[in-house]
């Protein structure tokens, strides 16, 4: 068993973040993802906040983790946005 797997008990609230350069709609987009691969986002629970300099923008999604391989597919999915850099 994965170490980190051992940290998850599913179903269990996660919070993911995904950090990139800065455009108009990239919070939609993260957002757009995240829905496809869950049930529901929390209310309230998404976040944006610009770097200080404004060339990266951090979008954060709150919602119901039901499995591994749902995280592995949104981290895939989160990364093949051209404007994302990293996903947390």
């Amino acid at each position: 068993m994965d170490t980190n797997e051992e940290l998850l008990e599913f179903p269990c609230e996660f919070h993911i973040k995904a950090i990139g350069h800065t455009a108009k709609d990239l919070d939609a987009r993260v957002v757009g993802v995240v829905r496809k691969h869950i049930k529901a986002i929390y209310e309230g629970g998404v976040r944006s906040k610009p770097s200080s300099k404004g060339r990266f923008t951090s979008v954060t999604v709150i919602f119901t983790l039901e499995s591994r391989e749902q995280l592995n597919n949104i981290y895939a999915a989160l990364g093949a946005i051209d404007e994302v850099v990293m996903v947390l």
